[in-house]
């Protein structure tokens, strides 16, 4: 007996859907599966004296240009993996990547990117340090968004200071590119711009790296005719603490470290281009009266009596003289720069100086060891 065709017919139909149906089931799957998968994100860095991306710290002279990026490594599941950036020269962990997926954007065409960037700071921005538990706290680093930046692999711009610690620094005449910060991003890949339901999200080395080779870190000098050793512009921008006294705290590492900075380690930044300044051989006495500060009866000239990098010493409180007002006299309209209690500044001396503070005196330059 034939088969009923009106019977066979629908079955064939059914069943050669069911075949591809199922194969492109089976096409979907091993299309998902072999998708590329971002598994680790670095921030990285070039000049253009070194043109190289890399992670780590870098130290810039004032005028040189700093440009960062994002770098993803990717897996592709039974197939290895390559990196993803926005630049072709890449190193990694001190190895230069030789193959790198050279694009803004995500890979695929159905999948899209979005870049989250942050400053690593100290919340903190200044005081008297009691303990070694308040330095702890006092001095440990969070991330800050830094909108600013914008979302691309690649940053609109350097990044602001963002903790402000609800103190108004008031005035501040150092050029505003100086200073160090720290970097820590974020990624998501999106199914579609703008959604809030990321398929997958990863992280850059964080706050633990501090210090490391995998965080990025850019600090910046002075210009070299500003007056202070250049070195000292790459201690702007960090926390001022004092330590208290019988708490066993030590200035000079945090500055190493560039975590903070103390007075005294501020002007020896300013001076030697170091973090330690030794004791001085001489100390004047000073006298102070109707904004004017006198060695014995008469008021101190500049080029004479005083010189830009002398100090003003109040007790722990160490001033760096910087320039003259004009008038050829020492007196609360010159410029100094000072971190007391406070990040580092360029001021006039009428804002930081407090007669009352502490007995006042005048260390020459030419009196502090070398």
């Amino acid at each position: 007996m034939k088969p009923n065709s009106d019977v066979l017919r629908p079955v064939l139909i059914f069943l050669l859907l069911l075949i591809l149906v199922g194969w492109g089931v089976l096409s979907w799957r091993v299309h998902e599966n072999r998708r590329p998968l971002p598994v680790e994100l670095r921030i990285v860095s070039a000049t253009d004296a070194d043109p190289v991306y890399r992670e780590g710290a870098r130290h810039l002279d004032f005028d040189e240009e700093v440009h960062l990026a994002l770098a993803i490594r990717l897996e592709y599941p039974g197939r290895g993996h390559r990196w993803l950036a926005p630049v072709e020269d890449l190193e990694i962990d001190g190895s230069r990547i030789k193959d790198v997926v050279v694009s803004q954007t995500w890979p695929e065409e159905d999948r899209f990117l979005r870049a989250f960037w942050f400053t690593v700071e100290s919340p903190f921005l200044g005081g008297v340090l009691q303990s070694k538990e308040d330095a702890q706290e006092k001095l440990a680093l969070r991330p800050f968004l830094a909108p600013e930046m914008g979302h691309g692999l690649i940053p609109e711009r350097e990044p602001d200071w963002h903790a402000e610690d609800d103190v108004d620094l008031g005035e501040n005449l150092a050029p505003a590119p100086v200073g160090c910060y720290r970097l820590y991003a974020k990624i998501q890949l999106l199914r579609r711009p703008g959604s809030t339901h990321p398929l997958y999200a990863l992280s850059s080395p964080g706050v633990e790296a501090v210090g490391g080779p995998g965080m990025l870190e850019i600090s910046r000098d002075l210009p070299g005719d500003f007056g202070l050793d250049p070195a000292a512009g790459r201690v702007f921008r960090l926390p001022g603490f004092e330590a208290a006294e019988g708490s066993g705290l030590d200035p000079i590492s945090w500055t190493r470290s560039l975590r903070a900075v103390s007075s005294k380690t501020f002007a020896s930044m300013a001076i030697f281009a170091r973090e330690e300044m030794g004791e001085p051989s001489r100390e004047i006495p000073l006298r102070f009266s109707a904004g004017t500060f006198f060695g014995g009866s008469k008021p101190l000239r500049w080029g004479k009596d005083v010189s830009p990098r002398d100090l003003l010493r109040l007790g722990t409180h160490w001033i760096v003289l910087l320039k003259d007002d004009g008038n050829g006299i020492l007196n609360t309209g010159d410029v100094v720069a000072q971190s007391w209690k406070r990040p580092p500044a360029v001021l006039h001396l009428e804002t930081v100086f407090d007669p009352d503070e502490a007995p006042l005196r005048l260390i020459r330059r030419e009196s502090l060891p070398e």
